[in-house]
């Protein structure tokens, strides 16, 4: 199957009270032991070895009509070919035993919810039906994206 996207990203963006998700912060933070602080007075960090970025964040939204809500958002990111790197990234955001995690805060009311985003870069100009049939075994499990390409 030809190419067609390169430098593939999974995001989970996490949910809830604000001030709440330290805890699931600092969870996140002990799976993939490596984060540095990014930049002082953020709760921002940053891990690169060879490409494979992870980027955590706990941040709330300035003048958003949710002012009680803030947000914990994990971007995985993976060189070369999405068809390749979007298995590989869900492995890495299964290693921090996601479901466990899950199942810990869904019990605390002041946990709302999750998203998870696949995204890719299109190598080449290519169609958006080319694209959706080319992405779309490559989320297995993602049903959402069928429903987006219409497939």
């Amino acid at each position: 199957m030809e190419n067609l996207t390169k430098d593939a990203a999974l995001i989970a963006t996490f949910y809830g009270k604000k001030a709440k998700l330290g805890p699931l912060l600092e969870k996140i933070k002990a799976t993939f032991g490596d984060l540095k602080r990014y930049e002082e007075g953020r709760e921002l960090f940053y891990f690169d070895h060879k490409g494979q970025e992870i980027v955590l964040e706990r941040f709330t939204v300035a003048g958003n009509p949710a002012h009680d809500t803030e947000f914990v958002q994990l971007s995985l990111n993976e060189p070369g070919p999405a068809s390749e790197a979007w298995g590989k990234l869900l492995q890495r955001l299964e290693s921090c035993d996601l479901k466990a995690l899950l199942a810990t805060f869904s019990d605390q009311d002041y946990f709302w919810g999750y998203s998870l985003v696949y995204q890719a870069v299109s190598d080449q100009l290519a169609p958006a039906p080319k694209l959706c049939r080319f992405w779309a075994p490559s989320c297995a499990g993602a049903t959402r994206l069928k429903y987006v390409c219409n497939l």
